[in-house]
């Protein structure tokens, strides 16, 4: 285990780390709408919103039924299996480009 000023550092990296993939992840996100509802750029992003709280509350259950259960380990592979599946329809991100005009 790691102490004193290591441990400090160590956590000041890996928070600066954490916020920058999630202040980057949302205006990937925006960007990507805007670019493909160009008709209804406001209704997409609303669409998200919704779709991000939707997704927060059965995670957030899940993960604390979780660590009441068992153990904070428990909550990591729980958060990574969705994620990958998730992940796995989307693929290269073909089928979501807009056709070519």
């Amino acid at each position: 285990m790691v102490e004193g000023r290591d441990a400090i550092w160590g956590a000041g990296l890996a928070m600066a780390a954490w916020g920058a993939l999630n202040a980057a992840i949302p205006v990937a996100w925006f960007t990507w709408l805007s670019r493909e509802m160009r008709a209804a750029p406001e209704s997409a992003g609303d669409l998200i919103v919704a779709a991000i709280q939707l997704a927060i509350m059965p995670g957030a259950t899940l993960g604390g039924l979780l660590l009441d259960r068992y153990a904070i380990t428990a909550t990591f592979p729980a958060g990574a299996a969705p994620l990958a599946l998730g992940a796995l329809p989307i693929g290269k991100g073909e089928r979501l480009r807009a056709p070519s005009p």
